[in-house]
């Protein structure tokens, strides 16, 4: 009565959801799914290259 059952509900949970985000992401990488533009919330992207080409037109 003293010991409560231990919950794995969650970050079983989480942990699926990212294997299948992974996955996905893998994916549209592979088959060019995602546009090339696009460096927001991508891995190894970022903005400094979109900083660095607005710089060099102005």
């Amino acid at each position: 009565d003293k010991y409560r059952g231990i919950a794995v509900g969650d970050p079983l949970c989480k942990l699926h959801a990212n294997l299948v985000g992974r996955r996905l992401t893998k994916v549209c990488e592979d088959n060019g799914l995602r546009a090339a533009r696009q460096a927001g919330c991508r891995h190894g992207f970022g903005t400094e290259h979109h900083l660095l080409t607005l710089r060099d037109l102005i």
